[in-house]
């Protein structure tokens, strides 16, 4: 199995579309996208996906950053970070602003190249 520590993991970044945080989801997927279509590495290893609610809606905005090369995705991992488990390759932000967002994707990115 390959290591998502590796250059080749993919970073997908959750963006919690709940009651709550739907109020920034447009936001922070955009400043996402923006980020990917000014650098080259984040283009080819960020997806941005829009969830369903987390059910941290006090917390929100909600962001969970996955990293994982495509066989290692689990959704069921996911559900479990989102209930307040933790998941390997799976970490949970909250109150997050796009501009935090972006040094978030930046700080995955650099993790998974070293």
């Amino acid at each position: 199995m390959t290591n998502a520590t590796t250059s080749n993991a993919k970073l997908f970044i959750h963006v919690c579309q709940g009651a709550t945080c739907g109020r920034w989801v447009a936001e922070l997927c955009e400043v996402v996208e923006r980020y990917r279509e000014q650098n080259a590495a984040a283009r080819a290893r960020i997806e941005v996906c829009q969830d369903y609610c987390f059910d941290r809606c006090a917390e929100g905005p909600n962001v969970v950053v996955e990293t994982a090369d495509d066989q290692q995705r689990d959704a069921d991992q996911l559900i479990d970070v989102m209930r307040g488990r933790s998941a390997p390759r799976m970490t949970v932000y909250s109150r997050v602003t796009a501009e935090q967002l972006v040094e978030l994707c930046q700080r995955h990115l650099a993790a998974t190249d070293e």
